[in-house]
C-alpha cells in the first residue's frame, strides 16, 4: 500500500512540475507608466483680449457657453492685451501667428483657417463668429499623442510639474511643449462695458517657457507605444491665488511659417492636483 501511495503522489509530483506555469501578474503601480488605450482628442483656444474692448465682456459668455457644449474638450487660455493683466507672451504669440488687426480674436490649436466664414482664409487668430466652426473640425481629428499631468506645491512658494506624454506615430523632429500658468476669478478694474462685479476666467497669467516653447522629441515610431516624462521644477507661486490656478500643457508642432504650426493636444490641472490619461 505505501509503495502504491509513493508511486501516486511521485506521479502528481510529476505531472504538476510538467504543466504550464500560470504567469505572474504584477500590478503597475504608477498608472502613468500604463500605456493609454485610448487618445482623447482635445482643443485649445488661445483668445486675446482687453479690458479695453468692450466686446470682451459679451465674447466672455460666449466662451461659457462653448465651455458648456464641450466640456473637457475645450481648454481655454485667455491672454490680455492693453491693459494691467498683459504679458510679453500675448504680442510674442500673436506676431509669431501671422499678427491680428481686431480683438477679440483667438487661434484655435493653432491651425489655420480655410475658406472659413465670413472669409477669413490662411490666418491662425480668427473672429468669434468662426470658433465653433473651427473647434468641431478640430476634434473630428484623431489624437496622434495624449498627456497626464502631476502637479506639487513643494511649498506655499515653490511648485513643480510634471508631464506625461504617450505616443505611437513618429510626430516629427520640432515638437514643441507649452505651459501657461491660468488664474480664475480675477477681479477686472477696468473692464469696459462690465460693472464692479465681472471677473476675468481662465487668464493666462504667466508662461513658463518663451514663445519657442520647450523641445521634445516624438520622432520615435513604436507599435507598443513610447512615453516620455518631462519634469519642471522651481515654478515660482508667489504671485498666483492658489485655490483658482490651474496649469494647462499643451503640444505643438513649430515651424517658422505659422501656416504650418498645429497643436496636436492639451491637458489641463487644477494646480496641486493630478490628472490622468484622457482624463
Amino acid at each position: 500500500m505505501l509503495k502504491i501511495y509513493s508511486f501516486c503522489l511521485g506521479s502528481l509530483l510529476l505531472l504538476a512540475s510538467c504543466m504550464d506555469k500560470k504567469p505572474v501578474v504584477i500590478p503597475e503601480e504608477n498608472a502613468f507608466k500604463v500605456f493609454p488605450a485610448t487618445f482623447k482628442q482635445k482643443v485649445l483656444l488661445e483668445n486675446i483680449v482687453s479690458e479695453a474692448v468692450g466686446q470682451s465682456v459679451e465674447n466672455s459668455f460666449f466662451i461659457a457657453q462653448l465651455q458648456q457644449k464641450y466640456g473637457d474638450r475645450l481648454i481655454v487660455a485667455n491672454l490680455h492685451k492693453q491693459d494691467w493683466l498683459e504679458t510679453p507672451h500675448t504680442n510674442d504669440l500673436i506676431t509669431m501667428l501671422g499678427g491680428l488687426s481686431s480683438y477679440p480674436r483667438a487661434a484655435i490649436n493653432r491651425s489655420l483657417s480655410i475658406d472659413e466664414l465670413p472669409s477669413e482664409n490662411d490666418i491662425a487668430l480668427m473672429k468669434p463668429i468662426n470658433w465653433e466652426y473651427r473647434i468641431e473640425k478640430a476634434l473630428q481629428q484623431e489624437a496622434d499623442v495624449t498627456m497626464g499631468l502631476e502637479t506639487e506645491m513643494v511649498n506655499p512658494q515653490m511648485g513643480s510639474v510634471k508631464v506625461h506624454i504617450a505616443h505611437k506615430k513618429n510626430l516629427g523632429a520640432d515638437m514643441r511643449m507649452g505651459l501657461y500658468m491660468v488664474e480664475n476669478n480675477i477681479q477686472s478694474i477696468f473692464q469696459v462695458e462690465s460693472n464692479e462685479n465681472y471677473k476675468h476666467q481662465d487668464v493666462m497669467k504667466n508662461s513658463i517657457f518663451d514663445i519657442m516653447g520647450d523641445a521634445v522629441d516624438l520622432s520615435a515610431e513604436n507599435e507598443e507605444g513610447e512615453i516620455i516624462t518631462k519634469e519642471y521644477r522651481d515654478i515660482d507661486l508667489k504671485f498666483y491665488h492658489l485655490e483658482h490656478l490651474h496649469v494647462v500643457a499643451f503640444l505643438y508642432k513649430y515651424d517658422k511659417d505659422f501656416r504650418k504650426m498645429r497643436i496636436h493636444n492639451v491637458a489641463t490641472v487644477q494646480f496641486g492636483g493630478v490628472k490622468f490619461w484622457n482624463q
